[in-house]
C-alpha cells in the first residue's frame, strides 16, 4: 500500500475509534466523557454520516451504492436516535 493510503487509513482508524468512544459515552455504556462532548460528537457524526450516505448513494461503484450506502444509512439512523435520546434514557444493566 502506498504511504499516502497508509496515512489516510491510520487517520480513518483514529477517527472511527473516537467516534465509537463518543457513541458509547452518549449511550451511557461505560465511557465517561463530558455530556457536551458526547452531544456535540454525536451531532457531528450525524452530519458526517449523512454526507457519507449521499456520497455513497451517488457513487458510480455498485459496491458503494448497494453495500456501503445502506450500511451508512443504518449508522446514520442509529446516531440520530442516540442524538435525540441521549444518556438519560439509556438502559442501565
Amino acid at each position: 500500500m502506498p504511504d499516502e493510503l497508509r496515512v489516510a487509513s491510520s487517520v480513518s482508524a483514529v477517527v472511527w475509534l473516537l467516534a465509537a468512544l463518543v457513541v458509547l459515552a452518549r449511550g451511557g455504556l461505560g465511557v465517561r466523557l463530558p455530556v457536551r462532548v458526547g452531544r456535540t460528537g454525536v451531532r457531528a457524526l450525524v452530519g458526517l454520516l449523512g454526507l457519507g450516505a449521499v456520497m455513497n448513494a451517488a457513487s458510480s461503484s455498485p459496491w458503494e451504492r448497494f453495500g456501503w450506502a445502506p450500511f451508512v444509512v443504518v449508522l446514520l439512523v442509529l446516531c440520530v436516535l442516540l442524538a435525540r435520546r441521549g444518556p438519560q434514557d439509556a438502559v442501565r444493566a
